[in-house]
């Protein structure tokens, strides 16, 4: 059986009421005095706002008696279903539900509620987006080649980000090979708008090589120096962009630069704050400037709550010896399709086609010419598609019940309170629903026994 080690440290997830707002000595409250209270709530109304900034213009209005009589059910509808949700789903979600850090040795002493803000990504792209664009800022940002550029017979082939309805997705695009892309594609490093110009100089006259330049950028075949990643700073990134531009006597920088400072002094705001607290102001004065620009959005920021520490909890050394136990046994029963199997094939596919030959990653990850991933149960074979496989296995699995004598067998097992050895070698396991039902088990219901074992 896998071995696991425990950590020094525990993660309690918690919602930001307790279940007991919902009860009192006689039993069940009504729900809508439970609304009623918490509208007055001020943790609970900016609450809304992170997940809604709409349904918060609504409640002050109902506040303040301005909300018409017939709109006035919906809402108190509305605010029943996150009332139940921010005092009994523990599943983080803005300052409704969030985490506490505890070691598993040391108490610490309660301490305040806080919050975690950053920029929303989405409203951080849609910046990005309309700085590439300003005709003003375009020419003066450097560009690189796509880092997912391969070359394959004949083609350059990249992942292409596309826009659509102010969503970005991503596409496997293609250009034909020719002497000038050649060029161009040979850039390792950021170059300047008119350095790049330069490398085309000598064959088309000015107006052709901005408009094929332009192309490339609106295509994604070059990216610029603004690319989001996921391992770094993005806005320290575009600010040092941006003050850059500045310096350079680039003015129309400074209206984007403005705009993420505002932001970073509003994200630091509402980390010294209490959750009860929103800046409200400071958001409406983001709200205008990004407005003045075009850009038109609700959300700004992704705002995580930190619980205090369960000081009066100390998981002893049973617990974690059960908990151990039954994440191996999860561990055991785990599914059939599992990341593991899926790098197995991958592995035994690639020495299939490539043996020991060092390739590059983005062309082992096409799906054509590569091998791709997950692979298929042939190389180059589309009727091999998983997908495709899992239609057809589920249209021949409608309407028939699955067998588990099995399962129920070792469910009974594992709830008898006596010592128990488990051969697993000669029982057709089904593995999705074995671990489904075990990890249910061990979670809602007593741990798995000190004396159960499973032996494989």
């Amino acid at each position: 059986m896998k071995k696991y080690e425990t950590y020094d440290k525990y993660l309690v997830r918690k919602p930001l009421f307790s279940y007991e707002i919902l009860f009192n000595n006689d039993g069940t409250r009504n729900i809508e005095d439970v609304v009623e209270e918490l509208i007055q709530n001020d943790s609970f109304v900016t609450s809304i706002y992170w997940s809604s900034p709409d349904l918060y213009d609504t409640i002050i209005n109902y506040r303040e008696k301005k909300l018409k009589e017939d709109k006035i059910p919906r809402l108190i509808h509305t605010l029943k279903k996150y009332a139940i949700r921010t005092s009994t789903r523990c599943t983080p979600y803005g300052t409704m539900a969030g985490v506490a850090l505890q070691h598993i040795k040391n108490k610490h002493e309660p301490e305040p509620i806080s919050r975690k803000a950053r920029i929303d990504m989405d409203f951080l792209a849609e910046i990005k987006f309309h700085i590439e664009n300003n005709e003003n800022i375009r020419k003066k940002l450097r560009y690189k080649v796509n880092n997912t550029l391969d070359k394959i017979p004949g083609q350059y082939r990249y992942q292409e980000l596309v826009r659509t309805d102010n969503e970005e997705k991503y596409q496997l695009s293609s250009l034909e090979m020719n002497e000038y892309l050649g060029r161009i594609s040979k850039i390792s490093h950021l170059m300047k708008y008119y350095e790049i110009m330069d490398l085309l100089s000598t064959d088309f006259d000015e107006n052709e090589i901005l408009d094929f330049i332009d192309e490339l950028i609106d295509i994604k075949f070059l990216v610029s120096e603004l690319q989001l990643t996921l391992t770094s700073d993005n806005t320290a990134n575009i600010k040092t962009v941006l003050q850059s531009l500045l310096n350079e006597e680039v003015y129309e920088a400074e209206v984007y630069l403005n705009i993420l400072n505002k932001i970073d002094q509003c994200i630091s705001i509402i980390e010294k704050t209490p959750i009860s607290y929103l800046p409200i102001s400071e958001i409406s004065e983001i709200k205008d400037l990004i407005n003045a620009i075009g850009i038109e959005k609700t959300h700004f920021f992704h705002v995580d709550m930190k619980h205090s520490p369960e000081s009066s909890f100390e998981p002893d050394e049973k617990m974690l010896r059960n908990i151990n136990t039954s994440i191996s046994i999860l561990h055991t029963l785990r599914s059939g399709n599992s990341v593991q199997k899926d790098l197995d094939i991958f592995k035994k596919h690639f020495n299939t086609k490539y043996e020991s030959r060092e390739v590059s990653l983005t062309e082992v990850l096409d799906s054509e010419f590569g091998i791709g991933f997950p692979t298929g149960s042939q190389i180059g074979n589309f009727q091999g598609n998983p997908l495709i496989e899992g239609l057809s296995a589920n249209k021949n699995a409608a309407g028939k019940q699955a067998n588990t004598p099995n399962l129920d067998f070792i469910l009974d097992l594992i709830e008898e309170d006596k010592k128990r050895v488990i051969n697993l070698e000669n029982i057709n396991l089904k593995p999705d629903e074995t671990s489904l039902k075990l990890q249910n088990f061990c979670i809602v219901g007593s741990p798995v026994k000190d004396q159960f074992f499973c032996r494989i």
